[in-house]
C-alpha cells in the first residue's frame, strides 16, 4: 500500500492510495564463466584441494536462458559476462538476469566462450533442465563443449520447494505409467503364451 500526497496545479493538495501488486517470488538466475584452469584434477601433490582452485572469470562469456512463462510462452534472455574492460572498468564478474514468475526449470542455458582457434571452431556448451534461484559456474575445461564442468549452487527458497515438489509428482506419475504399462504387457504375454500352448498340444 503505497500513499501519496500531491498537489495539483491550483494548489490544491490531494491524497491518493495506490495499491502495490509487486510479488516477492520473482525468480533469478546467476551464471559465471571461468577460463577452465584445474577445476577439480589438478596436477600437484593435492589432487582435490579445498578450497577448489576456481581459476578467474573470463572476459567476453555470454549466456543464453531459455524458458517458459506462466502463460506457457517461451522466451529467452541474453548477457555477456565483463563485456567491456576499456579504461580500467569494474564490471560484474557474472551475469545475473531476472526470470520474472517462472517457476518452471530453464529448459536450456548456452555458454558461449569467446577463443581464436585455427581452424575456426564453434565453442558454445548447452545444458538442460536446471533450477531457477541458483548460481551456476561453468568452466570450459575441455576441448569437447560436452565434456565442460557446471556447478549449480542452488539459493533455498519458497520457489525451490515448489519446483522439487512438481519434480517429484512428474516422475512419481511417470513410474506409475511404466508400472501399469508393464503389468499390462506382463498379463497380454501370459495369456498368449496359454494360447499359443494349447495350438501345439
Amino acid at each position: 500500500l503505497i500513499v501519496l500526497s500531491a498537489a495539483d496545479a491550483e494548489d490544491e493538495g490531494g491524497v491518493g492510495v495506490v495499491l502495490s501488486n509487486l510479488q516477492g517470488g520473482n525468480m533469478f538466475v546467476k551464471a559465471r564463466g571461468l577460463n577452465g584452469v584445474c577445476v577439480e584434477w589438478c596436477s600437484g601433490d593435492v589432487r582435490f584441494p579445498s578450497p577448489r582452485p576456481y581459476g578467474v572469470n573470463q572476459v567476453g562469456v555470454t549466456f543464453k536462458v531459455t524458458l517458459q512463462d506462466l502463460s506457457g510462452n517461451r522466451f529467452a534472455q541474453q548477457g555477456a559476462q565483463l563485456s567491456r574492460s576499456s579504461h580500467g572498468a569494474l564490471g560484474a564478474p557474472y551475469v545475473m538476469m531476472g526470470l520474472g514468475d517462472a517457476y518452471f526449470f530453464i529448459e536450456l542455458m548456452a555458454m558461449g566462450v569467446p577463443l581464436v582457434t585455427d581452424p575456426p571452431t564453434e565453442h558454445y556448451g548447452t545444458w538442460m533442465g536446471l533450477i531457477p534461484n541458483s548460481q551456476l559456474v561453468a568452466s570450459p575445461t575441455a576441448a569437447d563443449p560436452t565434456d565442460w564442468l557446471l556447478h549449480a549452487l542452488v539459493h533455498p527458497s519458497g520457489g525451490v520447494m515448489l519446483v522439487s515438489v512438481s519434480l517429484g509428482a512428474t516422475l512419481l506419475a511417470l513410474a506409475v505409467v511404466i508400472l501399469v504399462l508393464e503389468r499390462r504387457e506382463k498379463h497380454q504375454d501370459r495369456v498368449e503364451k496359454q494360447l499359443t500352448a494349447h495350438a501345439f498340444i
